[in-house]
């Protein structure tokens, strides 16, 4: 019998999209800031994020990233993945034998009729006009995520300044200081007081949650030292904190692709070397390059190297050690297959 978990908070969820401009360093703020981003050059340096989890905190969903592809160069939320997102999560639920009530935005990037295939997930939508109010991911967790996420790129970025090629954010970059962040930085405590603060739950701590302000778990001071250093390097005045930190929060993130829309991107991909006029921005990857792989005895020498880093420090968990006997576990395991294949 599947485990019901709908009247316990590990088993309520809310999930909501959100637009980031993931190499939105202190210097483009003033390039991105109120774009609604509808398509052209800033569709390609943005994401949309579907970030979940529940009511606990104690179950963060993995991050549902959406870039910029072949029928949705606005790289919005739109009704095929959301249900193939849907879908899948169901089914995960289904492996584990649980039941849990997901709520999220009523819109039509959210369609109902994918209900009636939903065997262990039951949706509940907020009121439209209610949402920001309501919705949990709204009330500091999303803010939470982006500003982690932002002292992440900024600490990376001014850490190679003096270096001869400095270094550039990447989509690849992106996608792996997000689930970084998500997993790392973005704390069970912080999510549990959004969903006190979105009304979720009344218990003995509702008093603290409803003076809670997102804020004190966000770290505004440390990324704002991180933006202070950066802007002194570049000789930056023209841009303010507050513009830099609130840059993508109201960049639209779901819609339907209209049927021009969707010839266009065909005749795009029909004809060689098309490009948008206004794309001039250099992404860091030529058109059609890929990021080479490492053999596998490359991917060892990487490995003992960063052992000979962690080894000259001191206080280092044990949990780091652990998953790097884990990773060169699974590396052997693949070095050993390859060579069985090759000598049968």
């Amino acid at each position: 019998m599947a485990k019901e978990c709908i009247e316990c908070k590990d088993g309520i969820f809310n999930a909501d999209e959100t637009g980031v401009f993931f190499k939105c360093l202190p210097n483009k703020t003033l390039a991105f800031k109120g774009q609604k981003c509808h398509g052209g050059k800033n569709s390609k340096v943005r994401i949309t994020v579907m970030v979940g989890s529940n009511m606990s905190g104690t179950e963060k969903l993995r991050l549902l990233i959406i870039v910029d592809y072949e029928f949705n160069k606005k790289a919005w939320m739109i009704s095929e993945i959301y249900e193939k997102w849907l879908l899948k999560l169901d089914k995960k639920f289904a492996a584990q034998r649980r039941k849990v009530l997901l709520f999220v935005d009523n819109c039509p990037a959210h369609p109902k009729s994918v209900e009636s295939k939903l065997k262990n997930i039951k949706l509940e939508y907020f009121p439209p006009n209610l949402t920001s109010i309501l919705q949990p991911m709204d009330q500091g967790i999303i803010k939470n995520l982006k500003q982690h996420y932002r002292k992440r790129i900024v600490m990376k970025v001014l850490a190679h300044m003096e270096v001869a090629t400095p270094t550039t954010v990447t989509l690849l970059d992106a996608i792996q200081d997000l689930n970084k962040t998500w997993t790392l930085d973005v704390k069970e405590q912080t999510i549990a007081n959004c969903f006190r603060k979105a009304g979720f739950v009344k218990d003995k701590v509702q008093q603290d949650a409803d003076n809670w302000d997102e804020d004190d778990l966000v770290p505004l001071s440390e990324l704002k030292t991180l933006w202070t250093s950066y802007r002194r390097a570049i000789n930056m005045s023209d841009v303010s904190f507050e513009d830099y930190v609130t840059t993508d929060d109201n960049v639209q993130t779901t819609g339907s692709p209209t049927d021009e829309e969707i010839l266009e991107s065909v005749i795009e991909n029909l004809v060689p070397n098309k490009k948008d006029p206004e794309e001039n921005e250099d992404d860091g990857q030529s058109e059609g390059e890929t990021i080479p792989t490492p053999t596998i005895d490359e991917t060892i020498s990487a490995i003992e190297k960063i052992r000979c880093f962690i080894l000259s420090r001191e206080n280092i968990p044990y949990e780091i050690h652990n998953s790097l006997n884990l990773l060169e576990e699974f590396i052997d395991k693949e070095k050993w297959t390859n060579f069985t294949k090759k000598n049968n």
